[in-house]
């Protein structure tokens, strides 16, 4: 998912999965999410707490210690922070929802579910088909 990602990205911008911490000033904690893409004159910086508005997409992986946290807070901090993009990965739906639109009364305005082998529109500022479908080479 990170090479398909970092291959539709802004100029200036790469996609990760390196551990780094996001801060959200009007959120007392940090979050690392699983995959992200940020500006990298933004994240060029000697921390791993790096700023949250550096992030147009953040995704993440459910799992069962995280899954409520991730379908929930994290839809309303990511999309109240402006974050243009939330791909949430749900591990035990076998589901991506893609949430767009950012919102800061609601989260996010706009949200599209597909099942996990299917291809998904990811909106601006990417605007390409993700697939979704496991290849064992592609992360």
């Amino acid at each position: 998912m990170a090479r398909q990602l970092d291959r539709h990205a802004s100029e200036g911008y790469e996609a990760g999965t390196e551990p780094f911490l996001f801060v959200f000033p009007e959120h007392a904690g940090a979050f690392g999410p699983d995959i992200w893409v940020a500006d990298v004159d933004l994240i060029d910086i000697d921390s791993n707490r790096l700023p949250g508005e550096a992030l147009s997409l953040v995704g993440e992986l459910t799992s069962p210690a995280t899954r409520d946290n991730d379908l929930n807070e994290k839809v309303a901090i990511y999309g109240r922070a402006g974050v243009p993009v939330y791909l949430l990965f749900d591990m035990k739906e076998q589901v991506l929802t893609v949430y767009s639109d950012p919102s800061e009364r609601r989260g996010y305005q706009t949200q599209v579910a597909v099942e996990f082998g299917l291809s998904v529109r990811i909106p601006e500022p990417f605007d390409f088909e993700l697939d979704t479908a496991f290849k064992r080479n592609q992360v």
